[in-house]
Protein backbone atom coordinates (compact mmCIF):
# COMPACT_ATOMS: atom_id res chain seq x y z
CA UNK A 1 0.00 0.00 0.00
CA UNK A 2 2.71 2.43 0.82
CA UNK A 3 4.06 2.26 -2.65
CA UNK A 4 0.72 2.99 -4.58
CA UNK A 5 0.51 5.87 -2.05
CA UNK A 6 3.87 7.71 -2.71
CA UNK A 7 3.33 7.12 -6.45
CA UNK A 8 -0.81 8.10 -6.20
CA UNK A 9 0.05 11.49 -4.50
CA UNK A 10 3.16 12.09 -6.71
CA UNK A 11 1.01 12.26 -9.70
CA UNK A 12 -1.54 14.15 -7.79
CA UNK A 13 -3.68 11.46 -8.37
CA UNK A 14 -7.09 12.60 -6.11
CA UNK A 15 -9.49 9.77 -6.65
CA UNK A 16 -7.04 7.34 -5.77
CA UNK A 17 -6.26 8.99 -2.92
CA UNK A 18 -9.76 9.20 -2.00
CA UNK A 19 -10.57 5.81 -2.65
CA UNK A 20 -7.61 4.04 -0.41
CA UNK A 21 -8.75 6.76 2.54
CA UNK A 22 -12.71 5.70 1.72
CA UNK A 23 -11.90 1.89 3.18
CA UNK A 24 -9.96 3.58 5.94
CA UNK A 25 -11.22 3.06 9.75
CA UNK A 26 -10.07 4.03 13.03
CA UNK A 27 -9.58 -0.27 13.66
CA UNK A 28 -7.47 -1.10 10.43
CA UNK A 29 -5.78 2.04 10.62
CA UNK A 30 -4.64 0.34 14.22
CA UNK A 31 -3.66 -2.96 12.91
CA UNK A 32 -2.14 -2.43 9.39
CA UNK A 33 0.66 0.19 8.16
CA UNK A 34 4.55 0.56 8.75
CA UNK A 35 5.75 3.61 10.96
CA UNK A 36 6.83 5.98 9.28
CA UNK A 37 10.28 5.97 10.32
CA UNK A 38 10.89 2.53 9.59
CA UNK A 39 10.21 3.14 6.05
CA UNK A 40 12.48 6.54 6.13
CA UNK A 41 14.87 3.85 7.49
CA UNK A 42 15.11 1.30 4.62
CA UNK A 43 14.27 4.45 1.68
CA UNK A 44 15.76 7.58 2.96
CA UNK A 45 13.44 11.11 4.07
CA UNK A 46 12.42 12.53 0.65
CA UNK A 47 10.20 10.38 -0.53
CA UNK A 48 7.99 10.72 3.13
CA UNK A 49 8.16 14.70 2.62
CA UNK A 50 7.41 14.54 -0.81
CA UNK A 51 4.53 12.47 -0.07
CA UNK A 52 2.57 14.14 2.99
CA UNK A 53 3.53 17.37 0.97
CA UNK A 54 1.60 16.53 -2.11
CA UNK A 55 -1.30 14.89 0.09
CA UNK A 56 -1.40 18.03 1.94
CA UNK A 57 -1.53 20.16 -0.85
CA UNK A 58 -4.09 18.05 -2.87
CA UNK A 59 -6.39 17.61 0.30
CA UNK A 60 -6.35 21.71 1.09
CA UNK A 61 -8.29 21.67 -1.86
CA UNK A 62 -11.45 20.22 -0.23
CA UNK A 63 -11.79 23.17 1.99
CA UNK A 64 -12.78 27.06 1.12
CA UNK A 65 -10.64 28.52 2.88
CA UNK A 66 -8.93 31.97 1.88
CA UNK A 67 -5.61 31.25 3.33
CA UNK A 68 -3.67 27.96 2.81
CA UNK A 69 -0.45 26.55 2.02
CA UNK A 70 1.86 27.10 -0.98
CA UNK A 71 4.37 24.68 -1.93
CA UNK A 72 7.38 25.75 0.12
CA UNK A 73 4.65 25.95 3.18
CA UNK A 74 3.56 22.45 2.23
CA UNK A 75 7.21 21.01 2.18
CA UNK A 76 8.35 22.44 5.72
CA UNK A 77 5.21 21.26 7.71
CA UNK A 78 5.37 18.00 5.83
CA UNK A 79 9.24 17.60 7.46
CA UNK A 80 7.70 19.23 10.85
CA UNK A 81 4.98 16.45 10.60
CA UNK A 82 7.20 13.76 10.03
CA UNK A 83 9.68 14.80 12.36
CA UNK A 84 7.15 14.88 15.30
CA UNK A 85 5.05 11.79 14.40
CA UNK A 86 7.27 9.34 12.86
CA UNK A 87 6.14 6.45 15.00
CA UNK A 88 2.42 6.70 12.99
CA UNK A 89 2.26 5.06 9.56
CA UNK A 90 1.26 6.87 5.91
CA UNK A 91 -2.71 5.40 7.15
CA UNK A 92 -2.60 7.82 9.93
CA UNK A 93 -2.26 10.53 8.19
CA UNK A 94 -4.55 9.68 5.68
CA UNK A 95 -7.26 8.77 7.92
CA UNK A 96 -6.49 12.18 9.82
CA UNK A 97 -7.73 14.09 6.36
CA UNK A 98 -10.58 12.56 5.86
CA UNK A 99 -11.95 12.85 9.57
CA UNK A 100 -11.07 16.77 8.78
CA UNK A 101 -12.99 16.47 5.40
CA UNK A 102 -15.78 14.52 6.92
CA UNK A 103 -16.02 17.94 10.08
CA UNK A 104 -14.75 15.66 12.97
CA UNK A 105 -12.40 18.77 13.97
CA UNK A 106 -12.87 22.07 14.62
CA UNK A 107 -14.32 24.60 11.66
CA UNK A 108 -12.07 25.36 9.49
CA UNK A 109 -11.33 29.33 9.06
CA UNK A 110 -7.99 29.15 7.49
CA UNK A 111 -5.65 26.01 6.43
CA UNK A 112 -2.10 26.08 7.92
CA UNK A 113 0.69 24.45 9.98
CA UNK A 114 -1.08 24.70 13.30
CA UNK A 115 -4.19 23.51 11.97
CA UNK A 116 -2.66 20.48 10.93
CA UNK A 117 -0.80 19.80 13.85
CA UNK A 118 -3.95 20.53 15.89
CA UNK A 119 -6.04 17.76 13.56
CA UNK A 120 -3.55 15.48 14.03
CA UNK A 121 -3.62 15.39 18.05
CA UNK A 122 -7.15 15.20 17.48
CA UNK A 123 -7.02 12.31 15.28
CA UNK A 124 -4.61 10.72 18.06
CA UNK A 125 -6.50 10.78 20.93
CA UNK A 126 -9.88 9.52 19.15
CA UNK A 127 -7.02 6.75 17.79
CA UNK A 128 -5.93 5.69 21.31
CA UNK A 129 -9.42 6.07 22.80
CA UNK A 130 -10.06 3.19 19.74
CA UNK A 131 -6.67 1.17 21.10
CA UNK A 132 -7.90 1.42 24.73
CA UNK A 133 -11.38 -0.02 23.40
CA UNK A 134 -10.43 -2.83 21.39
CA UNK A 135 -7.74 -3.94 24.62
CA UNK A 136 -10.60 -3.86 26.87
CA UNK A 137 -12.63 -6.21 24.24
CA UNK A 138 -9.35 -8.28 23.68
CA UNK A 139 -9.22 -8.87 27.47
CA UNK A 140 -13.21 -9.13 28.34
CA UNK A 141 -12.73 -12.19 25.82
CA UNK A 142 -9.67 -13.64 27.12
CA UNK A 143 -11.04 -13.35 30.89
CA UNK A 144 -13.82 -15.24 29.52
CA UNK A 145 -11.63 -18.10 28.15
CA UNK A 146 -9.42 -17.70 31.26
CA UNK A 147 -12.92 -18.67 33.41
CA UNK A 148 -12.77 -21.71 31.49
CA UNK A 149 -9.33 -23.06 32.08
CA UNK A 150 -7.10 -24.26 34.94
CA UNK A 151 -4.58 -21.49 35.16
CA UNK A 152 -3.02 -20.42 38.16
CA UNK A 153 -3.74 -17.54 39.92
CA UNK A 154 0.26 -16.17 39.63
CA UNK A 155 -0.06 -16.90 36.19
CA UNK A 156 -3.38 -14.53 36.22
CA UNK A 157 -1.70 -12.07 38.02
CA UNK A 158 0.79 -11.86 35.50
CA UNK A 159 -1.96 -11.60 32.53
CA UNK A 160 -3.56 -8.73 34.37
CA UNK A 161 0.14 -7.02 35.07
CA UNK A 162 0.50 -7.30 31.36
CA UNK A 163 -2.47 -5.66 30.03
CA UNK A 164 -1.95 -3.19 32.91
CA UNK A 165 1.51 -2.31 31.07
CA UNK A 166 0.35 -1.81 27.65
CA UNK A 167 -2.24 0.41 28.41
CA UNK A 168 -0.17 2.79 30.59
CA UNK A 169 2.59 2.34 27.10
CA UNK A 170 -0.09 3.71 25.52
CA UNK A 171 -1.65 6.63 27.39
CA UNK A 172 2.19 7.71 27.94
CA UNK A 173 2.84 8.09 24.00
CA UNK A 174 -0.85 9.35 23.68
CA UNK A 175 0.58 12.59 26.24
CA UNK A 176 3.98 12.46 24.26
CA UNK A 177 2.55 12.85 20.89
CA UNK A 178 0.52 16.44 21.68
CA UNK A 179 2.17 19.35 19.82
CA UNK A 180 3.15 22.30 20.86
CA UNK A 181 2.55 24.85 18.39
CA UNK A 182 4.42 27.40 20.06
CA UNK A 183 7.24 25.78 19.68
CA UNK A 184 6.33 25.27 15.92
CA UNK A 185 5.28 28.61 14.99
CA UNK A 186 9.21 29.27 16.08
CA UNK A 187 10.60 26.45 14.05
CA UNK A 188 8.56 28.01 11.26
CA UNK A 189 10.16 31.73 11.70
CA UNK A 190 13.81 30.37 12.11
CA UNK A 191 13.61 28.74 8.77
CA UNK A 192 11.60 31.45 6.66
CA UNK A 193 14.12 34.29 5.98
CA UNK A 194 15.75 31.18 3.90
CA UNK A 195 12.69 29.80 2.81
CA UNK A 196 10.68 33.38 1.23
CA UNK A 197 13.92 33.53 -0.91
CA UNK A 198 12.74 30.88 -3.00
CA UNK A 199 9.73 33.36 -3.50
CA UNK A 200 8.97 34.98 -6.40
CA UNK A 201 8.33 39.21 -5.38
CA UNK A 202 4.66 38.78 -6.51
CA UNK A 203 3.99 35.80 -3.75
CA UNK A 204 6.29 38.07 -0.94
CA UNK A 205 3.51 40.20 -1.58
CA UNK A 206 0.41 37.85 -1.40
CA UNK A 207 2.46 36.39 1.96
CA UNK A 208 2.71 39.26 3.45
CA UNK A 209 -1.10 40.02 3.21
CA UNK A 210 -2.14 36.52 4.65
CA UNK A 211 0.07 37.15 7.42
CA UNK A 212 -1.08 40.31 8.03
CA UNK A 213 -4.21 39.19 7.90
CA UNK A 214 -3.45 36.02 10.58
CA UNK A 215 -1.50 38.99 12.78
CA UNK A 216 1.73 36.78 12.46
CA UNK A 217 3.68 40.02 12.44
CA UNK A 218 6.95 38.22 13.10
CA UNK A 219 6.36 36.48 9.65
CA UNK A 220 5.00 39.83 8.14
CA UNK A 221 8.39 42.19 9.06
CA UNK A 222 10.66 38.95 7.61
CA UNK A 223 8.56 38.90 4.18
CA UNK A 224 9.00 42.99 3.75
CA UNK A 225 12.63 42.56 4.88
CA UNK A 226 13.50 39.71 1.85
CA UNK A 227 11.18 42.38 -0.81
CA UNK A 228 13.45 45.27 0.72
CA UNK A 229 16.64 43.79 0.20
CA UNK A 230 15.59 42.87 -3.41
CA UNK A 231 14.97 46.30 -4.13
CA UNK A 232 18.19 48.12 -2.90
CA UNK A 233 20.27 45.48 -4.66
Amino acid sequence: MTTSLLQYTAENNSAAVIAIQTDLTLENCIKRGMPIQNYITQNGKQDVVKFLSSLILLQAQFFNTKQTFNQIQAVVCAGDLIERYSTETFEDFLMMFKLARQAQFDKVWRLDSEVLFGWMQNYLELKYEKIEELERKRKSTQNDILAKTNLSPESKKQLDEFHKAFTERHKKKKKESEPSPINHHQIFIEKLPELCKRLSDAELSVEIDKAKNAKLFDAVKIYEKELNDRKTK
